[in-house]
């Protein structure tokens, strides 16, 4: 008999150990940080056909080429650490220097530099009672916002704050590396193809020894003023360039 209740009590144990119904609380998956510049969205992107996908540039959405679609991301400004959180509307290829397309939108409110749009984000992964209860909040507060009369206040604070902001130099140049080769007449050679192909004066190669002779385009003042060169290069088959600053 003793031995019949403790079997009963161990196969109750198991049972609630295992039960599915044991919680209703979210499950939150970390995922890897993502960290690079970003494309925000123009029309004429479409119509150049450098995307196929359009974002609504009034809404917090964005395009990756590997998230899926619906999917929810976090996106930080380390800058001034603003933040937010966007939707994924769309998968679509895009020049492989930007880690995602942004709206606008995304762009004003986390106060991106546009001449170096760097920002950090990961994809939010969340059973399905959590997103859906996060989306009705979300509405709730949008909608809270949208009647709050913020708007002439946060102007009238920002305005002041450039008259006292004392803007400080940056001093930063960024450049692009072609490849390291091992003879010196293999990097010249190649230079002289890409200046042909590409119509650069920023080409030059550094000899760090006497068996490495690196090939590389710059200085660019900034990250906007080096995208046309890099897309230029990518159309000649030359892929996954490292960028650097100095």
């Amino acid at each position: 008999m003793i031995y019949r209740i403790l079997l009963l009590f161990i196969f109750f144990l198991s049972a609630c150990v295992n039960s599915p119904y044991q919680s209703n609380k979210a499950i939150i998956e970390e995922t890897p940080t993502t960290k690079g510049f970003v494309l925000v969205y123009e029309e004429s992107l479409k119509e150049d056909k450098i995307l196929r996908k359009r974002i609504n540039n009034d809404e917090l959405q964005v395009i990756h080429n590997k998230i899926k679609k619906n999917s929810l991301i976090d996106i930080f400004n380390p800058v001034n650490s603003k933040s937010l959180k966007a939707k994924v509307i769309a998968k679509d290829n895009y020049p492989n220097i930007y880690r995602l397309v942004v709206s606008k939108k995304i762009v004003e409110l986390l106060e991106l530099d546009l001449d170096n749009p760097y920002v950090e984000f990961s994809e939010i992964k969340k059973n399905k009672t959590f997103v859906a209860k996060k989306a009705k909040t979300f509405q709730e507060e949008r909608e809270v916002a949208e009647k709050a009369p913020v708007k002439k206040v946060l102007v009238a604070d920002l305005s002041k704050a450039k008259k006292n902001k004392k803007t400080k130099k940056n001093n930063t140049k960024f450049y692009i590396l072609i490849s390291d080769f091992y003879y010196l007449d293999s990097a010249q050679n190649l230079k002289k193809y890409l200046n042909e192909q590409i119509k650069s004066n920023k080409l030059s190669i550094n000899s760090i020894n006497d068996h490495k002779h690196r090939l590389y385009l710059g200085p660019f003042k900034n990250f906007k003023s080096l995208q046309s060169t890099y897309i230029k290069l990518n159309k000649h088959g030359f892929t996954d360039l490292d960028i650097y600053q100095k």
